[in-house]
């Protein structure tokens, strides 16, 4: 509980998220007649996304939690975080809309799930005044 109390808000919105993704994705994303698939068996879209969403989670929360810092090559963590979390629910979100069917709650929570980790990615980014990877700018001061 202290190491919790230790994070920021980017953080806790990213430690939320990251549980959020990985209880949606062992329940079911699509049922139909009372058979339901969850998200580990929705498609390789769907096992990127959340991997991808995972390792945005595992990128922001690494240095404040376990003191490793963990990085993409020469980008930041909260950088490294933004770009794989934000690729992770855009394959989620391409799952949730090339899939004809019934959705499930799962499906739901992930959505969700990667949306608070993408965003919490973003603030991290902001928050350290570093360059929004892949769209550039200057650092902030």
């Amino acid at each position: 509980m202290e190491k919790w109390s230790q994070l920021g808000r980017s953080g806790k919105l990213a430690a939320v998220g990251g549980v959020l993704v990985l209880v949606g994705s062992l329940l079911p994303w699509y049922s139909w007649r009372g058979f339901g698939i969850s998200g580990w068996g929705s498609g390789i879209l769907a096992i990127l996304g959340m991997l991808g969403v995972l390792a945005g989670a595992v990128f922001l929360l690494s240095e404040p939690l376990l003191g490793n810092r963990l990085t993409l090559g020469s980008m930041e963590p909260s950088q490294s975080a933004l770009v794989v979390s934000a690729v992770g629910e855009a394959l989620i979100l391409l799952r949730l809309l090339t899939w004809v069917s019934v959705i499930g709650f799962g499906l739901i929570l992930s959505v969700v799930g990667g949306l608070l980790v993408a965003y919490g990615s973003f603030q991290a980014v902001k928050e350290a005044g570093v360059p929004i990877p892949l769209i550039g700018g200057r650092e902030q001061s």
